[in-house]
């Protein structure tokens, strides 16, 4: 019995420490020793699940990487454990939508994306879960606000306000 273990035992090291494989994890590090980040490597490039981590050890964040690229769902979470986050990539560049939560797990904010840009409606919810702001986008351009379509030079005073200035044709 005990031979067999050995005999597993060194095979399982030997294949994972397969020099052609050239699988690595880089561990990231707070001040204090604690693991910030590890990352798992293959030739060179990010492939796999990153994880990033709170100084007290818990999970803060988990995103998938193919060959060096951000690719598929993003989960960041709140200290708690609640998700914070998720968001969506392919082939480094995000897409589908974006998501945001209250630590209460009412949704705050949600964006659409194409090809990296906004891409469709963007809104933004109170902590009851009231909307409070819509706009649209195509293609990372503001087309419309709370319903009321723009011209492209219709300015946003800030994000806040809401309130427009050098309103001009609306189609």
């Amino acid at each position: 019995m005990t031979y067999k273990f050995f005999l597993c035992l060194c095979l399982s090291t030997a294949i994972s420490c397969n020099p052609s494989s050239n699988e690595t994890e880089r561990i990231e590090r707070y001040e204090t020793g604690a693991i910030s980040r590890t990352v798992p490597m293959v030739n060179g490039k990010k492939q796999g699940m990153m994880k990033d981590f709170y100084p007290d050890g818990k999970l803060m964040a988990e995103r998938w990487f193919e060959n060096g690229l951000q690719s598929g769902r993003t989960v960041i979470y709140y200290p708690t454990g609640k998700i914070k986050e998720v968001q969506y990539f392919q082939g480094g560049q995000q897409t589908s939508g974006d998501t945001l939560w209250y630590e209460n797990n009412q949704i705050q904010f949600a964006v659409t994306f194409k090809e990296n840009k906004k891409h469709g409606y963007l809104r933004k919810w109170d902590t009851t879960g009231v909307l409070i702001f819509e706009s649209k986008y195509v293609m990372d351009t503001l087309v419309e606000v709370k319903g009321r379509p723009l011209h492209q030079d219709t300015v946003l005073e800030n994000s806040t306000s809401n309130r427009l200035i050098k309103p001009s044709k609306q189609f």
